[in-house]
């Protein structure tokens, strides 16, 4: 009697699907690996711009800070005097002599600000050292006086001048005050900028700048407050 025998799938073909299958899975596995390096990848160049852009907007912001702010360093050392109830803050270094004239007009009723005026350190001194005494008046408000509503005319009918009691004068800041009976009070707050401080000092007298605002701030004229009012400059006022 013959007895029937199944055989198995053939060798050869289960060697072939084990390749295969093999094959197949490390085609999946270069896959992926190619796929977590292309991510990697593409995190890298990610965080690169991202670090390249805050490198690019830091040295920007440190231009433009140099840019903003010439170099006070050229300036001689500053030499501040104060005085004892510190409403007198003065740096003697600086030499600020001169007209500032407002660039945008400022007026209080009748009084329209027609200049400051500074005087030099000797000025400054004699007035620190005396008082009033002597007619010592180193820092003034200048204003004119329009002519009375219905008159036709606008000519100023006068001009007065308020004296600073307080200020303080430094290459950071420049600040004073005054009172008037008939105007209020008067107060500056702002700055100069440094590149005029600067060229003052480089060229050893007081330029003309006629155009450019060399003196930033708000100022109080009685009950008015004007935000951001420039001034030009001019050595000497040929009104006067």
């Amino acid at each position: 009697m013959q007895t029937e025998t199944r055989g198995g799938p053939n060798g050869c073909v289960i060697a072939l699907a084990v390749v295969g299958g093999l094959a197949i899975c490390g085609v999946i596995a270069a896959g992926a690996a190619g796929y977590i390096l292309y991510l990697t990848f593409m995190a890298h160049q990610t965080a690169e711009k991202a670090r390249t852009a805050k490198a690019d907007a830091s040295e920007a912001a440190s231009v433009s800070a140099k840019a903003a702010t010439p170099r006070l360093a050229a300036l001689p050392p500053p030499v501040v005097a104060m005085s004892a109830d510190k409403t007198i803050v003065r740096d003697e270094a600086l030499n600020l002599e001169g007209v500032y004239d407002p660039k945008a007009p400022v007026e209080s009723g009748k009084y329209a600000l027609r200049e400051i005026d500074m005087g030099g350190n000797d000025d400054f001194g004699a007035f620190e050292h005396a008082g009033f005494a002597q007619g010592n008046r180193p820092l003034e408000f200048v204003f004119d006086v329009a002519p009375p509503k219905g008159t036709g005319s606008k000519a100023a009918t006068a001009t007065i001048r308020v004296a600073a009691t307080s200020y303080r004068l430094t290459r950071e800041r420049i600040e004073f005050s005054a009172f008037d009976a008939r105007v209020g009070d008067i107060r500056f707050a702002g700055a100069v900028d440094p590149a005029f401080l600067i060229r003052l000092d480089d060229t050893n007298h007081s330029p003309a700048f006629e155009d450019a605002a060399v003196m930033t701030g708000d100022l109080t004229v009685g009950g008015q407050v004007v935000k951001g009012v420039g001034f030009s400059y001019l050595l000497n006022d040929a009104g006067d």
